[in-house]
């Protein structure tokens, strides 16, 4: 389950955030203050299940041992408003869905991974086959040359991905077309891994078959729950039987990624 916290002062807007302009903001919470919250309006929510992929793509991250902000819910009822002096902005907050919107904390000292980054720097930090077959996995369109949705902690350096808003991708022909060894581009070839992993004499993806030959989704249970609690259409059922199928065709599943590189 995700805690909720109240927003308590707004900072400033996320310059080089993506399709919401996020903004970062501090909440009432002694841990780890200042949140990176999400404005999406309820025709961004209702038409891609953005609040839903997040969520879970998040949480699946975790479960591929990726490295990702931890996420949670913000209320901006009471006070919060009043700490937006320009009202430009403050017009924006009042558009966006009246729910509990989503946030994940803050990272410091950190910056936008770029493409073009050095592969040698990039694999000390990051396994690309898993997050190539992850990506792949949880159907994100949202990885590509342009936009990574990475960033890099200056001090350590660890790279975390972040906006998992595009992914789950499905419909009820995902499954039939995955059997028919048919996948799109935008998950596969438009990847910003995609043209790393063809310069490599040999692609290995026998770390993310161990963690996806192990991975439990009944994980995912609670949290589905509490999108639907807070108004959420989630729909868990496709996610789960895409997620299951996948999981339990994996080699299929991998074959079929190999004929991308």
């Amino acid at each position: 389950m995700l805690q909720v916290y109240k927003a308590k002062k707004f900072v400033k807007v996320l310059e080089e955030g993506g399709h919401t302009r996020p903004w970062v903001i501090e909440v009432e919470n002694e841990v780890q203050n200042r949140v990176v919250m999400k404005l999406y309006t309820t025709a961004q929510i209702e038409s891609r299940n953005s609040i839903t992929a997040e969520v879970i793509g998040n949480i699946l991250a975790k479960e591929f041992d990726f490295s990702v902000p931890d996420i949670l819910f913000v209320e901006t009822t009471g006070n919060f408003f009043k700490t937006i002096e320009n009202e430009k902005l403050q017009d924006t907050l009042l558009q966006t869905d009246e729910r509990l919107k989503f946030a994940s904390v803050y990272i410091d000292f950190s910056t936008k991974l770029r493409f073009g980054f050095p592969i040698q720097l990039l694999e000390k930090n990051i396994n690309l086959e898993k997050l190539y077959a992850f990506d792949n996995f949880i159907r994100n369109g949202d990885r590509g040359e342009g936009k990574t949705n990475m960033i890099i902690q200056n001090e350590t350096p660890e790279i975390f991905l972040i906006d998992h808003e595009m992914a789950f991708d499905l419909d009820k022909d995902t499954i039939s077309n995955f059997q028919h060894k048919k996948w799109e581009d935008r998950f596969s070839r438009y990847h910003f891994a995609n043209s790393y992993l063809k310069e490599k004499l040999q692609v290995d993806f026998s770390e993310f078959e161990e963690y996806i030959r192990t991975l439990n989704l009944n994980k995912l249970t609670p949290y589905f729950q509490q999108l639907e609690d807070y108004g959420s259409n989630t729909q868990e059922k496709l996610i789960i039987e895409y997620l299951l199928h996948i999981k339990q065709n994996f080699m299929d599943f991998i074959t079929l990624l190999k004929t991308t590189i």
